[in-house]
């Protein structure tokens, strides 16, 4: 479990820029978003102040090898965070996994 890619679509960037409202692609392994309430989801994590994560709230795709969604209004450097309870099978965890990005990416 890992990601590996963010694609920031409307900029052609890969693991270097985010820009808020533009199309993303997210690709990894058993990164399918999860589970109910709002401890799951995709996170956008400022480097800074890990307590001022942003939820991504669009997500158009959503499989165990990719997500497709548009970046929600976040401000300097971050790293993403996938929060589920998705195990690769057709049982859930019981506990929240967090699968976080090796890369940080710069806020346009």
């Amino acid at each position: 479990m890992h990601i590996r890619e963010f694609i920031d679509t409307d900029e052609n960037a890969v693991n270097s820029i985010v820009v808020p409202g533009n199309a993303f692609i997210i690709i990894g392994e058993k990164i399918k978003l999860t589970g109910d309430g709002q401890d799951c989801g995709l996170f956008f994590v400022p480097v800074d102040d890990s307590s001022q994560a942003v939820r991504a709230t669009r997500i158009i795709e959503n499989s165990p090898l990719k997500l497709i969604g548009i970046t929600p209004e976040i401000s300097g450097n971050c790293r993403l965070e996938v929060r589920t309870l998705f195990s690769g099978s057709s049982t859930n965890l019981k506990n929240v996994r967090c699968i976080t990005s090796k890369f940080v990416l710069e806020a346009a």
